[in-house]
Formats: structure tokens, C-alpha cells, sequence
């Protein structure tokens, strides 16, 4: 079945992590996880999954300093790498929360995949949090397995407060500029 991608989180800041999830799922190329007690694994994917568009949908807690207009910033960025079906929406709120009372809530004729991204078993309580869509018939949610699973935006905070250009540079995608 097709539907929109909602990929809620703070993205304080964006690291390659998230702009890989954004990317596999704009273009299908995503695996899902598999979740067996604390272990994780790929998951056969359903054929009817289809994602037709990702909505990145910023929240707007700050972290060490970091604001959400500023995740923007740096989202805009990326968005010149990432497929045209990747939009980006600062929410001003709770994302999870935006996701439901501002787009699946007027759109109920829609379907819609609430993304979970898991690294590792240190991510299954997020997992947990998406079982707010299950009153949502049009929401199905969907645990995919990250790729890089040693990056962190609190690990790239850290470097960035630390001023260590060489270890933030390991956090953001190789597609950037220098200028970038």
C-alpha cells in the first residue's frame, strides 16, 4: 500500500543517521527491523509498502543550544541531496503529536507510515512511544533499521561543543560540500 512517511524527532542536530533514513525511505530502499527481545534484525519487507512521499517533521525542544530553526537550516542542506518527495516541516510542537493532530487527523483517507528508526536495542523504547498511532486506522508504524549505528546527534553534539572538526565530520553525510 502507498502512503507518506511521518519521521518525527528532534534532529538536534541532523546527522548522516537521519539524513540516510530520509533518503532510504524517499526512494523504497529501506529495510525493516525486526525486533527478536534486544536483538535486532532485517525484516522481509511486505511488497505492498510503499512510501510516495517523507515528511521530516522537526520538533522544537533545544538542545545545547541547538534550535529546531537551526535543524531547519541544516535540513535545507540536505534537502539539496535528498529526493523532491522529502519535505521538511518545522512543527513548533511535539512532532509525534503534530503528526497526529495536524496531518493524520485531517487527512483520513490518507495512510500513513509512522517511521521508528532503530539502531540498536538502546532505541526500542522509541518503538514503544509509537504505539500512540494505534488509534489511527490510516497509520501503520514501521521499525527501520538504521545504518549507522554508532551516530548519535547527542555523540555529535559533543564533538561540536568540543570544536573537533575532524570527529563532526564523521556525523554528516560525505554527499556535503566543504562550503556545505
Amino acid at each position: 500500500m502507498s502512503g507518506i512517511a511521518l519521521l518525527p524527532g528532534g534532529f538536534k542536530p541532523p546527522t548522516l543517521g537521519h539524513f540516510s533514513l530520509a533518503r532510504d525511505l524517499a526512494t523504497n530502499s529501506f529495510d525493516l527491523a525486526k525486533v527478536d527481545g534486544e536483538r535486532l534484525d532485517v525484516a522481509e519487507k511486505p511488497e505492498d509498502i510503499k512510501v510516495d512521499k517523507v515528511l521530516v517533521l522537526i520538533g522544537v525542544k533545544e538542545r545545547n543550544g541547538i534550535t529546531s530553526k537551526e535543524s531547519k537550516r541544516i535540513w535545507d542542506i540536505y534537502k539539496k541531496h535528498l529526493p523532491s518527495n522529502v519535505e521538511i516541516i518545522e512543527t513548533g510542537t511535539n512532532p509525534m503529536n503534530y503528526s497526529k493532530d495536524s496531518v493524520v487527523k485531517k487527512n483520513p483517507d490518507t495512510q500513513y507510515y509512522a517511521i521508528v528508526g532503530l539502531r540498536s536495542s538502546e532505541d526500542l523504547p522509541d518503538l514503544g512511544r509509537a504505539t500512540t498511532y494505534t488509534n489511527y486506522p490510516n497509520v501503520e508504524v514501521l521499525p527501520v533499521l538504521g545504518k549507522y549505528t554508532e551516530v548519535r546527534a547527542s555523540s555529535l553534539r559533543d564533538a561540536i561543543l568540543n570544536g573537533n572538526e575532524k570527529e563532526i565530520k564523521k556525523f554528516l553525510p560525505q554527499e556535503l560540500s566543504d562550503k556545505e
